[in-house]
């Protein structure tokens, strides 16, 4: 696997995934304002790529990184 350096002309986007408050799942990308949404994570992937390309152009070229957070929850 290959890391970009920051000699890279490479654009790398990084979506966060969480649970949605209404099922299934969110992805968010905060530096182009994208919101994506889906059932599963194989759905997010795949309405990402069309995400991706729509605000893009059909011209993006680079990196799609999805993050996904565990959270440990502690009720008082």
């Amino acid at each position: 696997m290959r890391y970009p350096s920051e000699n890279d002309n490479e654009l790398e986007l990084i979506f966060v995934i969480m649970n949605s408050y209404t099922g299934g799942k969110v992805a968010i990308e905060g530096n182009h304002g994208m919101v994506v949404f889906g059932e599963n994570v194989r759905d997010l992937k795949d309405n990402i790529v069309v995400k991706v390309q729509d605000v893009f152009n059909g011209r993006f070229a680079g990196t799609v990184r999805l993050r996904k957070f565990s959270d440990i929850l502690i009720h008082m």
